[in-house]
């Protein structure tokens, strides 16, 4: 099941097909922020579920009907075996990776999730995965803008987080670049570089670029080409430079995607 709630606009939907009164236009939502989010139950002790919750995933934002229809539409009668979890700094910002991802590969991933915190170094994402056990047996993609990375830190995080799998489906995305400071050539670009080269030589079948195909997304404006010219995504797929935008998550994730089903996973 999965449903939105918005202002005069509630939908839900059960096994793919919309609920028999979809959408109700004419409810009240709260005005105050909501402090308790009831899963199972109304809390009155009348209106329960007779039966488990395996689990629970909330979007705080609403959701279209191909989104609600794609995220709980039944593949058949064996349950998906897997589950993707996505581990970074502020590329993962929003929601828009996180729910195309679980909608394009919907087919054959139970479940998406997410933890991106800005600013955060891989040794920071490390210590935060070493905490989530119950993301072991998940696909890890690991996100990373790489602002506050090192090679030596690279090389101490990223064999600790794959050792605690429990299995060898896992990817590093390549991070995109910052202007002015990552730019080809810069001191802060040899420290990526030097990264990229590491995780190229050891683990080759996981790293996954992504800086050459998001440049042939360039609009031929000024500003894209010399963000190309410079060794950068193109300004038209980000919001500053660096972080992609509405475009730029969507190809960011076609190319996760293209990567996962790539593997047969």
């Amino acid at each position: 099941m999965a449903a939105s709630a918005s202002a005069n606009d509630f939908r839900s939907y059960h096994d793919g097909l919309p609920a028999t009164n979809n959408p109700d236009t004419a409810g009240t939502f709260f005005t105050a922020p909501i402090a308790k989010l009831a899963i199972g139950g109304r809390g009155d002790g009348i209106n329960n579920l007779e039966g488990h919750v395996k689990e629970v995933f909330y979007f705080p934002s609403a959701s279209t009907n191909d989104e609600l229809a794609a995220l709980n539409t039944p593949v058949g009668p064996v349950e998906k075996a897997q589950s993707i979890h996505l581990l970074g700094d502020s590329f993962l910002n929003g929601e828009g990776i996180l729910l195309k991802i679980a909608r394009d590969l919907n087919n054959k991933v139970r479940s998406v999730s997410k933890d991106g915190v800005g600013g955060s170094s891989l040794g920071a994402q490390r210590t935060r995965f070493n905490a989530t056990p119950w993301y072991y047996d998940h696909i890890l993609i690991i996100v990373d803008g790489g602002l506050s990375d090192s090679l030596a830190t690279a090389q101490s995080a990223i064999p600790e987080e794959i050792s605690r799998l429990t299995h060898d489906r896992w990817l590093y995305i390549e991070n995109g670049y910052s202007p002015g400071i990552d730019e080809t050539g810069m001191p802060e670009r040899l420290v990526q570089d030097s990264i990229h080269e590491w995780l190229i030589a050891t683990y080759p079948t996981h790293y996954v670029p992504t800086l050459a195909i998001m440049q042939t997304y360039s609009d031929g404006s000024p500003s894209d080409v010399a963000a190309v010219a410079a060794g950068l995504w193109p300004t038209s797929q980000t919001t500053d430079g660096l972080h992609p935008g509405g475009t730029g998550q969507i190809h960011l994730s076609e190319i996760i995607i293209d990567a996962v089903n790539a593997r047969g996973w």
